[in-house]
């Protein structure tokens, strides 16, 4: 992905988990996607500031299901 901040969009539900994020090989932290009742897709992690360029972006399902609803780019 070309750009310098990012916006993971997701929905949270029952049947969902944590997925842990890792951008250009180093963890940028864990969501916890699960929610008692289905909720409708929002921004659920943002990446820090990023230098101009290219980089790499990991999803890594830890625990049950993981949904993706879209990945926001900011150049």
């Amino acid at each position: 992905v070309a750009g310098r901040r990012m916006a993971l969009w997701s929905p949270r539900g029952p049947e969902f988990g944590r997925v842990e994020v890792l951008v250009d090989g180093q963890s940028a932290g864990e969501i916890n996607l699960y929610a008692g009742r289905p909720a409708p897709s929002r921004i659920v992690w943002k990446s820090a500031a990023l230098r101009d360029g290219f980089h790499a972006i990991v999803l890594h399902a830890k625990a049950a299901f993981m949904p993706v609803d879209s990945l926001e780019v900011e150049n």
